[in-house]
């Protein structure tokens, strides 16, 4: 699904048996906590890209994963693999 918030943050979400893909997209720099609900990453983020380096912190949840940047901007698109259950 996709989402558009009147603040001008986008996300749009694709999720797989085992993985998925999320792309954010912020024209203006602000924290974004995002919270993967009955999702649980592997190891990490497998693939993460973007134009400027930024600081990113995952962390499970119980059944969910939560990936939370303190300074978002930009585009960013990111990929993972379900851990086995």
């Amino acid at each position: 699904g996709s989402l558009r918030t009147r603040e001008g943050l986008v996300a749009e979400l694709t999720t797989t048996r085992d993985g998925g893909t999320l792309r954010v997209e912020s024209a203006d720099p602000r924290p974004l906590e995002i919270r993967l609900i009955g999702r649980r990453l592997a190891q990490g983020l497998e693939g993460f890209a973007g134009a400027d380096p930024v600081r990113i912190d995952v962390r499970s949840d119980g059944y969910d994963s939560v990936i939370t940047f303190p300074r978002f901007h930009g585009a960013r698109t990111l990929r993972w693999r379900e851990a086995r259950r």
